[in-house]
């Protein structure tokens, strides 16, 4: 009877595509079969990890999480009928699909009432590179100090300085790894997102460098109204999570959105985000300028 070569943790990442944190992690939830240890207590595997992996990466971007494939792997050792897990599997994906894309309507609602009135004027302001007063906001929005300031206070991840003066609101003067250049100006932006978002909004030209969330390389890409070109390397992705209800948008959301160099890279993040995704590039343009036109 012959046996199936099997091979190390890292020919198996490298044959996959994805981490070897990510693959340990597979092993860890049960979704991934494990041909043995080596004398050193090394994962082993064979062949087959190339097409399970495959298969763990279709279910994902079908709408299945992780856990809930986890969930059919241990229902299928109990006997349960597999087609049935995967069918309920799928309906739960959909209600949650569902239920966050109520979210991100609402959140988007609620967002719009606060924000709108002053945020494009805000951002707009940002570009100079200069902190803002209160008195300059109102000047330019053609609201009341009061009115802005209490738009100002309803928005907690408003970055301001000791004078009160507003620093950050999206577009920032305050360094994150998002460099954000307009007109030779070097600001910043909370997330990567952010950064395809405010050319659309604004009307700008940026050119942007961020850094890999996994390994640390950069990724460059400019952007403007219309679109985004020279993305380099032209495989890089972002990542986003489902927008919850909570005060501060930049913890809840912005903090998690990220560049990756590709898919691939991005497969650990994914690993210990059960409800994040990831999008080219381009589609993810596509979500800013959505974001944008009900920030107008």
């Amino acid at each position: 009877m012959s046996v199936s070569p099997r091979m190390t943790i890292g020919e198996a990442a490298r044959r996959t595509g994805v981490s070897i944190k990510a693959l340990r992690f597979y092993d860890d939830l049960g979704i991934l079969d494990v041909a043995g240890r080596s004398e050193a207590n090394y994962r082993l595997f064979t062949e087959d990890v190339i097409s399970c992996v495959e298969l763990i990466r279709r279910l994902q971007q079908a709408g299945l999480s992780l856990r809930q494939l986890q969930a059919i792997v241990r229902g299928q050792e109990r006997g349960e009928d597999p087609v049935a897990l995967l069918r309920r599997a799928y309906a739960e994906a959909l209600a949650r699909t569902e239920r966050e894309l109520a979210t991100l309507q609402a959140r988007r609602e609620a967002l719009r009432a606060r924000v709108a009135p002053i945020f494009a004027t805000v951002t707009r302001l940002l570009l100079r590179a200069k902190p803002l007063t209160v008195a300059e906001i109102a000047a330019t929005s053609g609201r009341t100090e009061s009115d802005v300031t209490e738009a100002l206070d309803a928005l907690e991840p408003v970055e301001r300085d000791d004078a009160g003066r507003v620093l950050g609101l999206g577009i920032t003067l305050v360094p994150t790894p998002h460099h954000f250049r307009v007109d030779g100006r070097e600001l910043y932006t909370w997330c990567a997102l952010d950064t395809l978002m405010f050319p659309s909004l604004l009307g700008v030209r940026a050119e942007i460098e961020s850094p890999c969330r996994s390994s640390g390389s950069p990724v460059r890409l400019t952007a403007t109204a219309e679109g985004v070109s020279d993305v380099e390397p032209p495989s890089a992705v972002l990542s986003v999570v489902p927008i919850e209800h909570a005060p501060n948008i930049r913890t809840a959301f912005c903090d998690h959105v990220h560049f990756f160099r590709s898919a691939a890279d991005a497969e650990a993040w994914l690993a210990e985000h059960p409800g994040g995704t990831v999008m080219p590039v381009a589609e993810g343009f596509a979500l800013g300028r959505g974001f944008a036109e009900e920030m107008r």
